[in-house]
């Protein structure tokens, strides 16, 4: 009877220890996937160096050595004297690949001949090249 249990006791242990196990993996494979949207990009380094840029999709991205990168950039308001406005600073992992317009205040000038134009602009932009922000 003691055999028994004892065979017992080390069964459930080696059940415990695989449960841990199977639990452990899946939870590094679930936090390893990565989705992005159709517009959305992602930098990806290995070890502190670049590695590639994910685009949209499903993705695979290891816990153990890959870190997908924090992006800082930022947006400088300029007038057309010259005049330096307001820096805007923004900090993201995913970056938007999808045109984006950013609107300027309307520019009233004198033409040569003495004449008021109201000029309104729109700038449109977007992420062509990812890897030159890692």
């Amino acid at each position: 009877a003691r055999a028994a249990m004892a065979v017992s006791r080390v069964a459930l242990a080696i059940v415990a220890v695989l449960l841990i196990v199977f639990f452990l993996v899946v939870f590094v494979v679930l936090s390893s996937l990565r989705r992005l949207r159709r517009d959305e990009a992602m930098i990806v380094t290995r070890f502190g160096r670049f590695n590639r840029v994910l685009r949209g999709g499903a993705h695979f991205v290891w816990i153990l050595g890959e870190r997908v990168e924090l992006v800082r950039w930022a947006v400088t308001e300029v007038d057309v004297e010259g005049g330096v406005g307001e820096t805007r600073a923004f900090r993201t992992r995913r970056l938007s690949t999808a045109p984006q317009h950013l609107a300027v205040p309307p520019i009233t000038a004198v033409t040569a001949d003495g004449a008021r134009v109201t000029l309104r602009v729109l700038l449109w932009c977007r992420v062509v090249s990812p890897q030159a922000l890692a």
